[in-house]
């Protein structure tokens, strides 16, 4: 069964690249008027534009998502164009390895605000006007790594982490307005920051780990997301579903 997502509007951060960016492709092909948000304006527009040339429905906006101001004002502005917001994926993250030991505060303050503050602000401001339809699906795109942790990542673990436990908060929260919150934990996807820490030499060791022995691609999260999104879910909310192909319970 297609998942049709016509009439509906939907938020997708990080929209420029990996997850957020298959993400964003799928709701617009699944008939939703989609906003691309992200800082990589050119990325952006071009993909909102390729879009738009297939007859879909979806526009660009420059989003930094640890700027309360502009987050207020672009899902303000959205608001006001469609008169509703109906979703919002929240994939928009960043990490870097770092030594535990040699890790500075600066940098330690720097992933905690794009991962975990950011993370409130969207939700936030997307939720102001979720309630007053008394409807929306928030998904944050979080990582397999708060369950088992990775070297050299303790600050993009902890915020991470923190996503979880806000979702649960809002989730509580929010379920009398019928606002559904989750959280998807990806594992080993081929995405730009994947790759970024994996060699190939890496990734070929990392797959004889993995039950189903490949890397995943980004838009089997994506598709995750679309179904958590759905009206046909709409009994699950406040929980976390870990994608990883059974590596992180297999023996």
């Amino acid at each position: 069964m297609e998942l049709s997502f016509q009439n509906k509007v939907a938020l997708v951060t990080g929209a420029t690249s990996g997850i957020g960016e298959s993400t964003a492709w799928l709701y617009a092909e699944a008939g939703a008027q989609v906003f691309l948000l992200g800082r990589n304006e050119k990325k952006g527009r071009s993909i909102a534009l390729a879009m738009q040339e297939k007859g879909l429905r979806a526009a660009y906006f420059h989003l930094d998502v640890t700027d309360e101001a502009e987050v207020k004002a672009v899902v303000e502005n959205i608001y006001k164009k469609t008169g509703k917001i109906d979703i919002l994926v929240h994939s928009a993250g960043f990490g870097v390895r770092t030594v535990f030991t040699e890790l500075s505060y600066a940098e330690w303050q720097r992933q905690i605000e794009i991962n975990l503050h950011g993370s409130f602000l969207i939700a936030q401001a997307a939720a102001k006007n979720m309630k007053e339809k008394r409807y929306g699906k928030i998904v944050f795109i979080s990582s397999g790594s708060i369950i088992t942790g990775t070297g050299g990542g303790a600050p993009y673990v902890a915020a991470k982490a923190g996503q979880l436990g806000l979702m649960r908060a809002m989730a509580h929260e929010l379920a009398t307005y019928n606002i559904n919150v989750n959280v998807i934990g990806p594992r080993n996807i081929e995405t730009p920051m994947f790759s970024g820490v994996y060699s190939e030499e890496g990734k070929r060791q990392l797959i004889e780990k993995i039950p189903l022995k490949r890397i995943a691609g980004p838009e089997e999260i994506a598709g995750l997301a679309l179904y958590l999104t759905h009206d046909i879910s709409s009994y699950i909310t406040g929980q976390f579903i870990l994608v990883d192909g059974g590596r992180t319970y297999s023996s």
